[in-house]
């Protein structure tokens, strides 16, 4: 006969329910600085006869040989989480954990409850000796303690250390750490990113995301980004591509070169295949080098809320079933979907009401009907479907190519990170800057080829030194002119201000006669292509850019109307600016921009 045993356990917390469901909806984390004995375990996806979807896990804990079966796991942000196993082999044949959280007066209460289900000797057994007791206690314990002891509530990290590493690898860190604090890429930020890696748990190590990092430690992004790819290449951090599915999000392909990211992946958990988008979901994480930290392989907790911050409900709903959730999410766009391989429908939620959606088979359908506060789901189909409710745009968490082609440590640190001969990766917003010295045939010809050359060489010196200050890129040269890359069009027109002037010191400095450049910027998307200098650039926003240089007067910075148009121009009121209009070349019709006098 089979026996029941209910356990509950209660923990108030004075911290709002946001801060604590970020840090306890993460039961990776909370396995992994727990002493219940749990070690990782593999597992892997099985799509059942009805398509759903359910994980299969083995693991061996002493003697004891344990299968199981777990479907999704269940939760809605903020509000609660649950996970089931059914068990094929050892003393219990289901295990279940109901977490909810609930705030009052900006105090959290947090009650757990374990449910066990068996009908063997040897889980009476168990269950006499207080076994499970005392594994329900270590997630409490670990609970209290990562409220108790963790600094950071974005990104944990511990004041001690958890893990064990060898003095040697620690004065090996020490000495690399040292070496990039003396080079232009440290930051300030090699003691904080020593302490994260020698103390953080192995799950927030096997993918770290540097502008996790950045919002977690409140520092400026680049620079975070700079100090990792420094690390890369002192041999502290090892850096890999992961291709993210774009219902999941989870990472399902990994690549050590840009070149070998496959053009194509399968997502087991959602059963679907998917292509390779180097702008969406494909991202560059790091981790620590073997030398420093061991990662274990498999997996503490196959399905934790807070890896997924993205979805705000996941919950079955079973054949002509409905149900109805408030969820704590704000105003925006969120997508609804199943679990399943099927449709999906996006929602414009204006923070007070929702549309009704309806399953059957494998579609969603919106109910304009059944619009409310709550939002209300019921399935027509005559399978069980697990609802899903998440954020329509990826996390911007993500380091992607387009971010990193434009900067200098990138360039400079990792110039075997290329796209492979035939592939073109589209890029995101980028700005890019064109320039051209002004009559330069006329120099040439009045003070001889020699003198000439390295005036011109001497500029480009100017060029390099202000761009890399703004953090873009020299992409090229082309005779006398530059092309320059950016993240975005205020360095790239902070650094073209930099130019003019310091090319106006440098002709006071020298007899020689006046070099006068001529700027164009504009910024948008583009496509990168492999180069024999690196990553090149293509597209339309190229085009326009290299137009509007064309239109520049030498001393001059041609900003697109695009650019002009935002805040960016709020930077130089101060100065001359003068609306134009032209006729450009492969441009249909005319062209607006503005004349920044410098």
């Amino acid at each position: 006969m089979e026996k029941t045993l209910e356990i509950e356990h209660i923990l108030t917390f004075d911290r709002p329910v946001d801060e604590v469901w970020t840090l306890l909806s993460d039961s990776q984390r909370m396995h992994a600085i727990s002493s219940a004995g749990f070690s990782p375990y593999e597992a892997e996806d099985v799509v059942t006869a009805d398509g759903s979807i359910e994980r299969a896990a083995y693991k061996k804990i002493g003697l004891i040989k344990l299968r199981w079966r777990e479907r999704m796991g269940e939760w809605a942000v903020q509000k609660y989480f649950s996970q089931t196993r059914l068990f094929e082999t050892g003393p219990f044949n289901e295990l279940t954990v109901h977490v909810h959280f609930d705030e009052n007066d900006g105090k959290t209460t947090v009650k757990g409850i374990f449910l066990a289900r068996w009908s063997s000797l040897l889980g009476t057994a168990l269950i006499r000796l207080g076994v499970l007791h005392w594994m329900t206690q270590q997630p409490v314990k670990a609970m209290r303690q990562t409220m108790a002891e963790y600094e950071n509530l974005r990104l944990p990290v511990p004041r001690g250390e958890l893990h064990k590493v060898s003095g040697r690898a620690k004065q090996r860190l020490a000495e690399a750490m040292e070496e990039i604090d003396q080079g232009p890429f440290g930051h300030g930020l090699t003691g904080a990113l020593s302490n994260f890696l020698l103390k953080a748990d192995p799950h927030s190590l096997r993918r770290i995301r540097p502008l996790k990092l950045a919002s977690a430690w409140g520092v400026p992004e680049q620079q975070i980004i700079e100090t990792c790819i420094a690390a890369h290449k002192a041999g502290v951090l090892s850096m890999r591509w992961v291709i993210l599915c774009p219902r999941c999000r989870d990472g399902k392909a990994d690549a050590e070169n840009l070149a070998d990211v496959p053009d194509a992946a399968h997502c087991s958990s959602c059963n679907v295949d998917f292509d390779r988008d180097f702008v969406n979901n494909v991202e560059l994480v790091f981790s620590p080098s073997a030398w420093l930290r061991t990662l274990p392989r498999g997996s503490f907790c196959m399905m934790a809320p807070a890896n997924v911050p993205h979805i705000k409900w996941q919950e079955a709903v079973a054949s002509n079933q409905a149900l109805e959730k408030e969820l704590a999410v704000p105003a925006g766009q969120y997508r609804i979907r199943t679990v399943e391989a099927g449709g999906e429908i996006v929602a414009d939620y204006d923070g007070t009401s929702w549309v009704g959606v309806t399953l059957t088979g494998d579609t969603v359908q919106s109910d304009p009907t059944r619009s409310g506060r709550t939002i209300s789901v019921r399935n027509d189909g005559s399978e069980l479907r697990t609802i899903v409710v998440e954020n329509a745009k990826f996390s911007k968490n993500r380091l992607t190519i387009g971010r990193l082609a434009t900067l200098p440590a990138f360039r400079d640190f990792c110039p075997d990170q290329l796209l492979g001969a035939k592939q073109t990766a589209g890029i995101g917003q980028v700005a890019i800057l064109f320039s051209d010295l002004e009559k330069s045939t006329a120099l040439y010809e009045s003070i001889g080829d020699a003198s000439a050359y390295a005036l011109v060489v001497s500029h480009f010196e100017v060029m390099e030194k202000c761009v890399r200050k703004h953090g873009g890129i020299v992409v090229k040269t082309i005779g006398d002119a530059v092309m320059a890359a950016f993240s975005d069009g205020e360095a790239a027109l902070q650094a073209a201000i930099d130019v003019q002037r310091e090319i106006t010191e440098f002709n006071a400095l020298n007899n020689h006669p006046d070099l006068k450049l001529k700027i164009g910027i504009h910024e948008g998307t583009c496509v990168a292509m492999r180069s024999d200098q690196g990553l090149d650039f293509f597209g339309s926003t190229v085009n326009l850019a290299a137009r509007l240089q064309s239109k520049a007067e030498g001393g001059e910075v041609v900003l697109s109307q695009e650019l002009a148009q935002t805040e960016l121009l709020d930077s130089v009121r101060q100065r001359e600016l003068i609306w134009d209009e032209a006729s450009l070349s492969g441009f249909d019709t005319p062209v607006k921009f503005v004349r920044v006098s410098c």
